[in-house]
């Protein structure tokens, strides 16, 4: 069975305080290489394409860990201040619904 490594580190992520190399998110250390752990992990089974290209370095991962940490943090505050069992996790912030509904076509 594959293992889901975003559910693994998921917790991990959320709670970094600083995205850095952090020892929770290492998979595997050799000598002086180390394999750390970054959400680059998603397939999109209908994919039409395939971009393949080297390892993605250090600023890149960081910059998926920031990014999800924000949003596995955001989903959190969604959780906790959801009010409706219809309420979406992934709406839009009302200043941008707003925008949508006064733009030409949209009412």
């Amino acid at each position: 069975m594959k293992q889901n490594l975003f559910a693994r580190f998921a917790p991990t992520i959320r709670d970094l305080e600083i995205c850095d190399l952090d020892d929770r998110l290492l998979l595997d250390r050799d000598g002086p290489v180390s394999v750390y752990y970054a959400p680059f992990d998603y397939i999109n089974g209908d994919a039409k394409i395939v971009i393949a290209g080297i390892t993605p370095g250090k600023t890149q991962m960081l910059n998926a860990l920031r990014e999800a940490r924000k949003q596995l943090r955001s989903r959190v505050l969604a959780l906790a201040n959801r009010t409706t069992k219809n309420e979406k996790f992934c709406s839009a912030p009302e200043t941008a619904q707003q925008g949508r509904q006064s733009q030409p076509g949209n009412n």
